[in-house]
């Protein structure tokens, strides 16, 4: 049986995103009690092919208004496990969609 490797990092902090989206603290603060058990993906592709581990635990950090998670991947035949081991893939995405709030003065 192939072993599950350990992750865990920052899924989400608060601002403006990579495209453009503002997340509060307080949005991330009730996401963060919601997304144990999410799929861990290679890339921001959520199809079932690109999925190759799971979320165990999330929380969210108020000194630096981050979303932190900690799951496990298992290896897919891409050497993804090895390639996390020698810090040739430095992230993945772990399929997160935060309920977003209209932005006011």
């Amino acid at each position: 049986m192939v072993e599950k490797f350990k992750v865990k990092g920052v899924a989400i902090h608060s601002g403006i995103s990579r495209n453009g989206i503002m997340y509060n603290s307080e949005e991330l603060k009730k996401f963060s009690k919601l997304n144990n058990s999410l799929p861990i993906q290679k890339d921001h592709d959520t199809s079932i092919n690109q999925t190759v581990g799971l979320v165990t635990n999330t929380s969210f950090t108020d000194d630096k208004e981050t979303v932190n998670f900690e799951g496990w991947v298992k290896e897919d035949g891409t050497c993804i496990v090895e390639k996390l081991q020698d810090g040739r893939i430095k992230s993945v995405s772990i399929g997160a969609i935060c309920k977003l709030c209209k932005e006011t003065e």
